[in-house]
């Protein structure tokens, strides 16, 4: 067969079609030679073979030979029936446990959207000389350190005097409108 690169993906079909026109050619000559034997001896033979191709032709004294070997024994699918059954109820139980995992998340999800408006603003940071200070201690960065709640620390009068709004109103805000608020009164 005369391969071209120039061909690109016609080469790279005709060279997987040779190899497996090659693996069933093997698959047959192994299956005659050991037809006596069930499919999952046979493939078990072919895969050791490929493993370690100077095996491949073994005698019939093979550890290969019987279906004990590699089926287990004579169990009936009894012990294969066990374990599909131990893991089907492993599954069960993982699946309840989501499901209930879920429906704590959802019975919390409701909470919090039920009870959105009535929630206060938070407290100020701990280690603050007053719960309230004035816009010009504020816009002046005396406070020290960065708060993205400085509005949190005026008083309800001054509050509704800078933002035209009380506080309640103002957390029922779309965050990007708080934050253009906040820039324009200087607070950001």
């Amino acid at each position: 067969m005369n391969l071209d690169i120039r061909d690109g993906w016609l080469c790279e079909v005709q060279m997987l079609f040779r190899d497996i026109l090659l693996i069933k050619k093997e698959l047959h000559k192994f299956y005659d030679v050991n037809r006596a034997d069930g499919p999952f001896v046979v493939a078990g033979k072919l895969f050791k073979s490929l493993e370690y191709p100077g095996e491949m032709q073994r005698d019939e004294d093979s550890k290969y030979r019987s279906t004990d070997d590699v089926c287990g024994g004579n169990n009936n699918g009894d012990e294969f029936l066990k374990i599909i059954k131990a893991k089907d109820a492993e599954l069960k139980a993982k699946d309840e446990k989501l499901q209930s995992v879920m429906e704590e998340n959802a019975r919390l999800q409701k909470m919090l959207e039920s009870s959105k408006g009535e929630m206060p603003p938070p407290p100020p940071l701990e280690g603050r000389a007053s719960r309230t200070s004035t816009v010009d201690q504020l816009r002046s960065g005396i406070m020290g350190g960065i708060d993205l709640k400085k509005e949190s620390y005026l008083s309800d009068e001054e509050f509704r005097e800078v933002f035209g709004m009380g506080k309640v109103e103002f957390e029922g805000l779309a965050g990007w409108k708080k934050v253009e608020m906040k820039k324009s009164a200087g607070l950001f």
